[in-house]
C-alpha cells in the first residue's frame, strides 16, 4: 500500500494535462535556440544578429514567458526550474547526438539533472 501511494505521488505530474503545453513550449523554444546557435556549423547559414532577432525573437520570447509563468502557476519555482533544466538538456543532447555524435558525458549530465528533478519533486 505505501509503495502504491509513493508511485502515485511521484508521478502525479505526468497526469497533469495543464503541464503539457508549457513543456512543449519550452521544448520548441529550445529547438529554435539550438538551431539558431548551430545553424552556421550545421547548414552554413550565416545570418546577422539583427536578422536572427527579427525572425526568432517574438516566438521564442512568447514561448518561454508563457511556459515559465504557466509552470510556476501549476507547480512552484523549484519544480519549474527542474522541468526547464531537464527539457533543455534533453533537447540539447538529442540534437547534438543527431548532428555531432553521441557523448557519454552528456548522458551523465542528463542523469544528474534527472536525479535533481526527482529530489526537487
Amino acid at each position: 500500500m505505501p509503495l502504491k501511494h509513493l508511485m502515485r505521488c511521484r508521478f502525479d505530474f505526468l497526469m497533469n494535462v495543464d503541464l503539457i503545453k508549457p513543456l512543449l513550449g519550452i521544448m520548441l523554444a529550445q529547438i529554435i535556440f539550438w538551431y539558431k546557435g548551430n545553424s552556421k556549423v550545421v547548414y552554413g547559414l550565416d545570418w546577422e544578429p539583427f536578422r536572427w532577432w527579427l525572425t526568432t525573437s517574438l516566438i521564442t520570447n512568447y514561448l518561454t514567458l508563457y511556459s515559465w509563468w504557466k509552470m510556476i502557476e501549476i507547480t512552484d519555482v523549484w519544480k519549474a526550474g527542474a522541468y526547464w533544466g531537464g527539457i533543455t538538456i534533453l533537447v540539447d543532447l538529442t540534437l547534438n547526438s543527431i548532428y555531432f555524435g553521441f557523448s557519454p558525458k552528456g548522458m551523465i549530465a542528463l542523469l544528474l539533472v534527472g536525479l535533481a528533478g526527482i529530489i526537487v519533486h
